[in-house]
């Protein structure tokens, strides 16, 4: 009995090592792969777990667009922790609308280990739309034009179609004009009558769908300027002129321009003359010539600012008397009226 009690501690030792030897023995670095994130046409980042079991450990992910993978991305330092640890690396330069495999690997001093094999497709390269308009703004009864192209794997022979919500734009985009067909390199072209403060957008009416950004066409009031002398005081000058569509009560600033910049130098109001147009008038005293123009404020977002065209006034020489209608001034025909 004394020898059995001494012989038990040797043999709980013996089984002590015989376990560890069966802990060591289970000890390579665990694998699995996790899902691919933020998969694009032309890349995407792999992710998966991995355990060390207590062991320096090291990782990569082998991808490929077959089970026989071919590529690797680079040897990563996993720890020597005795959980699982998420790992992820990105791949680039994939092909779109493409199948991959991928797995992630581990490796230690106590071994290596392959996690299954997991899959993920590439999307295709998505048809996006450009717009642009020219000009802008666009002067009220005038055609703009709206342009743009195609980028993307099917651009030629689309059908695209031109789509505007009018100011205060609350109301839903319907089709302005027909449809047209793109070209071989993708482009097309729309011509947009300028009425009214118009946002824009152009749309696919065929596989693939898509929509533009939306931008906004701005409409300027159309506006004429006209000049004319008085008989008796030559330096008197009225400024004239219509503004198109009617407007009733908007200011028209008279404008001369000093060093290159514009200064206001006169002020008065417009008054609708009929359901087409209004007119406005302005007496002014000028001693001396120069460039003018008048410009039209809105009040609302339906138009933006007209602007005439510029004309020039030459100061009247002193003691001779001028024609009733400075040539100059008066021969230039009125722009967007």
């Amino acid at each position: 009995m004394k020898r059995l009690a001494l012989l038990l501690p040797v043999a709980l030792a013996a089984l002590g090592a015989v376990a560890a030897l069966a802990v060591g023995a289970n000890t390579t670095p665990g694998a699995s792969a996790g899902e691919a994130r933020g998969v694009t046409p032309q890349s995407a980042t792999l992710t998966g777990k991995v355990n060390p079991h207590g062991f320096p450990t090291a990782v990569y992910f082998q991808f490929g667009t077959t089970a026989r993978y071919g590529k690797r991305t680079a040897t990563t330092d996993a720890g020597s922790g005795k959980k699982r640890r998420p790992v992820s690396a990105e791949v680039t330069g994939l092909r779109p609308e493409t199948t991959y495999h991928y797995r992630l690997v581990t490796f230690s001093t106590r071994g290596s280990a392959r996690g299954r094999d997991r899959t993920f497709k590439t999307p295709q390269i998505p048809t996006t739309p450009s717009i642009s308009m020219s000009p802008n703004p666009i002067v009220f009864g005038r055609t703009a034009s709206v342009a743009g192209a195609l980028a993307g794997p099917s651009v030629s022979g689309k059908q695209v179609a031109l789509e505007g919500r009018p100011f205060p734009f609350t109301g839903v985009f319907q089709q302005i004009g027909n449809g047209v067909v793109t070209s071989p390199e993708g482009a097309y072209t729309f011509s947009f009558p300028g009425q009214i403060t118009t946002q824009l957008r152009v749309v696919g009416m065929s596989k693939p769908l898509f929509t533009s950004q939306t931008v906004t066409q701005n409409v300027a009031l159309a506006t004429s300027i006209r000049i004319r002398r008085s008989q008796r005081n030559r330096q008197r000058v009225c400024f004239y002129g219509r503004v198109r569509p009617a407007r009733t009560g908007n200011a028209v600033l008279i404008q001369r321009k000093l060093e290159g910049r514009w200064q206001t130098i006169g002020l008065t109001l417009t008054w609708a003359e009929n359901a087409d147009f209004s007119r406005f008038s302005k007496w002014m005293r000028l001693r001396r010539g120069g460039t003018f123009r008048v410009v039209i404020r809105t009040t609302g977002g339906d138009f933006v600012d007209g602007v005439s065209r510029e004309v020039r006034i030459a100061a009247p020489p002193l003691g001779q008397e001028r024609p009733l209608a400075h040539a100059q001034a008066t021969k230039t025909r009125d722009r967007g009226l």
